[in-house]
């Protein structure tokens, strides 16, 4: 029963490591998916300054263009009229352009405001410089970092939900086993205690909480002629025959092929140890029980009996004997001496 117990209690321990990995690698896979979005977050950054920068290089040109034409037309319309002013002058005057020219300059004459004008934009144009052909290489690639890193998010959010969804079908079906199996036990529980007390009844309780799974078990307990106590007010034999009651109807849930019960009957008295023998008898037929007792009783009724001694100090020999082999010989013996 003990080792069935264990193996229960490791089957429960291993969907508890399962449901512990699960939720580790959830959490190593949300740390990650936070790395990813702050990555993603600091590249969609990085793509707005790219942006907004080509886009003000773009607008500052697109507004340079017609200000810049303008006044090329402007100076190329000067240009006609100084043509136009110089030959007139010639004709009439006789003056050249040169001596006009040489006229202005000895008089400190200031450049005209469209000529300022336009050197400045001209200035202007150059400290724009190039417009960098690459930016729009670099935009694609930074876009495809972040769709690679858009497609890592949703399979992580993907992931996610799928491992949340099997850490609840595991709680749900170790919950449904955990009550179909509780009951069982509690009903045994009964009938194992009503015999071994010859009377009286037992209680199995999951203390209050919403997750069974998370719960205690509270006993209670009703020998014959006595009221409904707590395991703590009884006496030991008593205390030692509601845990065998509890251990026995654990036990017929699910049998195993052997039993090993250390002392289990050292505290009760004859009356008790005959009932216990009577459940032993009861299962003899479905597990092997290997049990370690000093009582007369419990003895007589094994099949085998195995013994140590310390014939020798400091050395130990176990002895044998089949007890239906023993009696067989003492009946030849007997009838030999007769």
């Amino acid at each position: 029963m003990i080792s069935k117990k264990q193996e229960f209690e490791k089957e429960v321990s291993e969907l508890e490591q399962q449901i512990e990995s699960s939720y580790n690698e959830f959490l190593d896979m949300s740390r990650a998916l936070e790395s990813e979005k702050e990555s993603l977050r600091n590249i969609l950054k990085e793509i707005q300054n790219l942006k907004h920068d080509i886009q003000k290089n773009q607008d500052d040109f697109k507004n340079l263009i017609p200000v810049l034409t303008e006044k090329e037309r402007t100076v190329s319309g000067l240009k006609v009229q100084i043509d136009s002013f110089t030959e007139e002058l010639y004709n009439d005057y006789s003056i050249s352009e040169q001596e006009l020219v040489s006229e202005f300059q000895n008089r400190n004459l200031e450049r005209t405001k469209e000529e300022v004008k336009l050197k400045k934009l001209k200035s202007d144009i150059q400290m724009l410089g190039s417009i960098n052909p690459l930016s729009i290489e670099e935009y694609r690639s930074v876009k495809e970092i972040y769709e690679h890193h858009r497609v890592q998010k949703e399979d992580i959010e993907k992931s996610k939900a799928d491992v949340e969804e099997v850490l609840g079908r595991i709680n749900e079906e170790s919950e449904k086993l955990f009550r179909e199996t509780f009951e069982k036990i509690r009903e045994n529980f009964q009938e194992t205690f009503s015999t071994l007390f010859n009377g009286g009844r037992a209680i199995l309780e999951l203390t209050e909480n919403e997750d069974s799974l998370n719960a205690g078990i509270e006993i209670m307990a009703e020998p014959p002629g006595k009221h409904v106590q707590n395991l703590r007010l009884l006496s030991g034999g008593e205390k030692s025959m509601t845990a065998i009651a509890l251990l026995f109807a654990i036990y017929m849930v699910k049998p195993s092929p052997f039993c090993f019960l250390d002392e289990i009957d050292a505290a009760l008295d004859e009356a008790n140890k005959l009932r216990f023998c009577q459940i032993l008898d009861k299962f003899k037929d479905k597990s092997q029980f290997i049990v370690i007792t000093h009582a007369q009783s419990t003895i007589n009724r094994a099949n085998s009996l195995f013994g140590v001694t310390n014939e020798e100090p400091g050395i130990s020999r176990i002895l044998s004997l089949k007890l239906d082999e023993a009696s067989s010989i003492a009946e030849k013996v007997t009838e030999a001496v007769v």
